[in-house]
């Protein structure tokens, strides 16, 4: 077993959160769903185990990879879904990221800039603002409760990765392909069961590693 905490797997990190992502984005989607990844075991920060992508190597086709459209790109369960599957990946490896250092907003745009034709910084900017509205607002308006639920979409996608060889539920792509209300229903409902039963708190859908990360501190 390899354990995480080097500087020297932040590619690796990095090759899994762009991984996860081009699933969920179609016109890359299509390009590696065929490929059986290989996966590597490590240690997360919090001690457990958790699973790194080696490949297929992203950075290989990184440059073609097809990029949101302006529509899509400004939906605010795009955004939270990106955003917090992101920050699980930093959170996985905090122990090689300083907090209110440099790395966290580098790993954030380097990954934006992606999936994004729109300036990265502007797309981190526009996360940490929904975040801090998501955070502060009792009664969230329509654009933050969309962005809290792609943040939830992300955590639920995610923790079927690492139980399952390949996520069994796409929420992202289905959003993108097929019927928007729809979907989010559905993940609102099982979001409200979720906080019913204790499963899950608000607290957990904070993009936590941006907490520490204001505007200013981008420039």
């Amino acid at each position: 077993m390899k354990n995480c905490i080097t500087l020297k797997n932040l590619d690796r990190c990095k090759n899994t959160l762009l991984y996860l992502l081009t699933l969920q984005i179609p016109g890359n989607r299509e390009k590696i769903i065929k490929c059986e990844p290989e996966i590597t075991y490590c240690k997360s920060s919090a001690g457990t185990i958790i699973k790194q992508i080696e490949n297929p190597n992203i950075f290989l086709f990184e440059k073609e990879l097809v990029k949101l459209d302006l529509i899509d790109a400004a939906d605010a369960f795009v955004i939270g879904y990106i955003a917090k599957t992101i920050d699980i990946g930093i959170m996985n490896n905090y122990q090689k990221f300083i907090t209110k250092n440099i790395h966290v907003p580098i790993m954030f745009k380097s990954i934006l800039r992606d999936f994004y034709i729109i300036d990265a910084q502007e797309v981190l900017c526009n996360v940490i603002q929904n975040n801090y509205y998501f955070i502060k607002q009792t009664n969230a308006d329509p654009t933050t409760l969309k962005f809290g639920l792609g943040s939830f979409a992300a955590l639920s996608d995610y923790m079927s990765f690492e139980h399952n060889d390949y996520p069994s539920i796409e929420s992202l792509y289905h959003y993108l392909t097929g019927h928007k209300k729809l979907v989010m229903k559905n993940i609102e409902m099982e979001l409200n069961n979720k906080i019913d039963n204790d499963e899950i708190y608000k607290n957990d859908l904070y993009i936590s590693t941006l907490l520490e990360i204001n505007h200013h501190s981008l420039n």
